[in-house]
């Protein structure tokens, strides 16, 4: 039997000691349920529409956490949603680490760099952070990938072959699909690596060069051509048009220099809220900085005294590289320089010794980039350019050119996939060169490697208390299940409103059969004009009463210890609707006015087509029996026609409607409304006409049929999906039908992964033919 790796059991030790920590923590109000619950509904081979969340959505954007998704399912399903996602993150976690030990083992050839790196990556600031902090569990799966991929670069360095092409190929594929944003900006950091491998061995370069572009066709099937239905969908999301998205940028980026050493915010006391939004999300820490520092100038040392160059000096320069490149992205929509005057100009509370220290890290950023530049011969000029650029020239605005980047609320995300890594190589590397034998024939320190990882976890000490603290108040989770039994026992009348901001919640589709519409979680990922119409039920009393029974929601959930619901909001919603439950965590009210799930209406106000900006005047218009279509043209003629837009934000109504408003809405009861997967049917009585209007949200691929026959789908009061029906229609089936191909992608992917896993182990087999087998093989 193979032994194992002897860096193994360090960073197996490593994930021990936090799952049993992590483990007895109760649950927390951050993300691990939300997206266990996403991960729960996530279904598109069987069907691409979920009714559960937002007033239901294509499941197309969740492709871009497909691989998340599918590795939380299954433990989910044996160990449940706490108990599972927490497994399967710990895996995760240990995965990383061992990576990255395998990595640095293999790219410096030395067992102490390997197993010091990993144990850096399991206990640093942002798997603290993300696991037990926001609990942002596709973060934490695409962090795994990180070193493996650098790792699977080296390999194809040193062996150009179509196996490691398609290792690479396949690794990339799978960050891309755990997080695909997350896979965008660490980018940066592999064509890094990759430059630094060209440059220093210019006899593979060509080799090298057309194997990663082979990596890269490979690539294209096996997570491109998956993520496709998500570029058609991102135009109809949400994402952040509705929020402050630009405020968020500046918010969730490197502030200054100082972030490197600022342990949880302590230097930077005194400084304005937007300072200390990070949360030591760029941490480098001072033993880190120091490991590497003297470990850079040991070596110098050793060289000035006519020693041979340490192997491990490029290593250590080009982790410095790595880290100078994610500090200048991760800076945000602001420059360097930018970020230095912003800071200087606010440090007026701050303590004595956080400027000088400003100063201190600046300055070294400067000379570290000056340092580590590679010699040629026009080597001052370019690191003179280099360093302008780094200071003057705001490199996040660059990355947001790349697919999938544009839209990337926090900075931060740079660090969080490229910063990590960087530093727990850099404590590696710098750690094996500091524990080296000074003379031939000795063995590396041992002693002095374990006391720079204790000293490392003293240093992270005050991000790795996340994994003790953080759980909900005694009681809440408790009450929580116990409001939902009540909820799952309540009449099928609605959806349920959830008023919190934090993430729990997101299971009460799972534990009462019932969806709830509005989200803090990813609300980014509703459909835009089903967003427009929620923001405008919270602009009075009147719209909040009328907006929810137009939305279909029976019930809400209120939060009553949430810090982001505030007791005004709370006692003006006891006001609006009758109280169902209530105990000292929860309360829920009813609303017996719920339209859910459907009702008819004979008189309308045509709206051009993409009008959802026009939802507040539409719920003005509820109380007149009015509803609006959106319409490609308007028939005066047409029975019901009330009136139509009059540019972007007005209405004209016909004389004959003013004053007293249209017929009354004839509601649909629940019972003949039957949900069964991609398809919503109605069962109306015989007399029934006008425009049936679901509380279901419209999209573009849903279909109508009446009574067997095509009719045609119309968007109504700027969110809802509706059809005319005649008089004597008996059966309204709406389907959710998305493009073909849509499924074809996904079939398509799976083929790819089927063909990359079937060639990895085939064709390296003795089964193989012996010319397939050479030519997988052999460069």
């Amino acid at each position: 039997m193979k032994r194992l790796p002897p860096f193994f059991y360090p960073c197996f030790l490593a994930t021990l000691a936090i799952a049993l920590i992590w483990l007895g923590k109760g649950v927390s109000d951050q993300e691990l349920l939300a997206n266990a619950a996403k991960a729960a509904d996530f279904h598109p081979w069987s069907g691409w529409w979920s009714p559960t969340f937002l007033g239901g959505a294509s499941q197309a954007p969740g492709l871009t956490t497909i691989l998340t998704y599918l590795v939380l399912k299954p433990f989910l399903a044996i160990f449940g949603m706490i108990l599972g996602a927490k497994l399967a993150v710990l895996i995760a976690v240990f995965l990383g680490g061992f990576g990255v030990a395998i990595f640095l083992r293999e790219w410096t050839g030395s067992e102490t760099a390997g197993w010091m790196g990993g144990v850096a990556y399991i206990l640093g600031p942002q798997i603290a952070q993300r696991v037990a902090g926001n609990e942002h569990l596709p973060v934490v799966f695409s962090m795994v990938f990180t070193p493996w991929i650098l790792l699977a670069v080296c390999r194809l360095h040193s062996s150009p072959t179509w196996r490691n092409s398609t290792i690479l190929a396949m690794l990339g594929a799978g960050m891309a699909l755990a997080f695909t944003k997350l896979a965008v900006v660490f980018a940066p950091v592999v064509l890094l690596f990759v430059a630094a491998l060209v440059f220093r061995d210019g006899e593979r370069r060509a080799s090298f060069l057309i194997a990663l572009g082979r990596a890269f066709l490979i690539f294209v099937p096996l997570a491109v051509i998956v993520l496709l239905p998500t570029l058609r969908e991102m135009p109809w999301l949400a994402l952040f048009r509705f929020d402050p998205f630009a405020a968020w940028q500046e918010n969730f980026s490197l502030k200054s220099a100082l972030s490197w050493l600022d342990r949880s915010n302590i230097l930077q006391q005194g400084m304005p809220v937007g300072f200390t939004a990070d949360q030591g999300g760029f941490y480098v820490g001072l033993v880190t900085l120091a490991v590497g520092l003297l470990a850079w100038r040991r070596s110098a040392m050793r060289m000035n005294a006519g020693g041979e160059a340490d192997p491990l000096l490029v290593p250590l320069k080009t982790v410095f590289g790595m880290l100078l490149l994610v500090t200048w992205l991760s800076a945000g929509p602001r420059s360097i320089a930018q970020g230095m005057l912003e800071f200087l100009k606010n440090a007026t509370g701050v303590a004595d010794l956080t400027v000088p220290l400003f100063w201190v890290i600046s300055v070294l950023q400067c000379v570290l980039l000056w340092k580590i530049w590679p010699d040629h011969s026009r080597r001052n000029v370019a690191r003179i350019a280099a360093l302008l650029v780094f200071l003057a020239v705001p490199g996040f605005r660059i990355l947001e050119v790349m697919p999938f980047a544009h839209d990337i609320r926090a900075p931060w995300s740079v660090w969080q996939a490229g910063g990590s890594l960087a530093v727990a190589l850099l404590f590696g590397i710098g750690g094996a060169v500091l524990c080296a034998p000074r003379q031939e024939g000795e063995k590396s320190s041992g002693a002095l490697a374990a006391l720079l990882v204790v000293l490392l976890a003293a240093d992270y000490s005050s991000y790795l208390i996340r994994y003790a603290v953080g759980a909900l108040p005694s009681g809440t989770y408790r009450d929580f299940t116990q409001t939902c039994a009540v909820l799952k026992q309540a009449p099928d009348t609605g959806v349920v409103y959830p008023v919190s901001g934090r993430y729990f919640y997101l299971q009460i589709p799972f534990l009462t059969g019932k969806p709830i519409e509005q989200e803090a979680f990813n609300s980014y990922f509703g459909l835009v004009w089903r967003r427009s119409l929620q923001n405008s039920c919270m602009t009075s009393a009147e719209n909040i009463r009328s907006g929810l029974s137009l939305l279909g929601c029976g019930y809400l959930f209120m939060d009553k210890q949430d810090p982001s619901t505030p007791p005004e909001m709370q006692k003006g919603l006891r006001s609006l609707f009758p109280v169902l439950a209530e105990d000292e965590f929860f309360t829920v009210l009813s609303n017996p006015d719920s339209l859910y799930p459907g009702f008819l209406a004979r008189d309308f106000v045509a709206l051009p087509p993409g009008s959802h900006a026009m939802a507040p005047a539409a719920l003005q218009l509820l109380g007149q029996n009015i509803i609006t279509l959106e319409l490609p043209g308007v028939d005066p003629s047409a029975p019901g026609y009330a009136g139509m837009a009059r540019g972007t934000n007005q209405i004209e109504l016909l004389e004959s409607y003013r004053g007293h408003g249209g017929q009354p809405f004839g509601k649909v009861t629940p019972e003949s409304c039957r949900h069964t997967g991609d398809a919503v049917t109605y069962s109306l009585p015989g007399q029934a006409s006008g425009w049936l209007v679901s509380t279901v949200s419209y999209h573009p691929d849903w279909t109508v049929s009446l009574d067997g026959k095509p009719a045609q789908t119309r968007c109504a009061e700027c969110a809802l999906l509706s059809a005319y029906v005649p008089a004597g229609t008996r059966e309204v089936a709406f389907r959710f039908e998305a493009p073909a191909w849509y499924s074809l992608c996904l079939r398509l992917g799976l083929l790819a992964w089927i063909a990359g896993f079937a060639a990895f182990f085939y064709l390296g087999s003795p089964r193989a033919p012996q010319p397939l087998r050479q030519a997988w093989t052999l460069q």
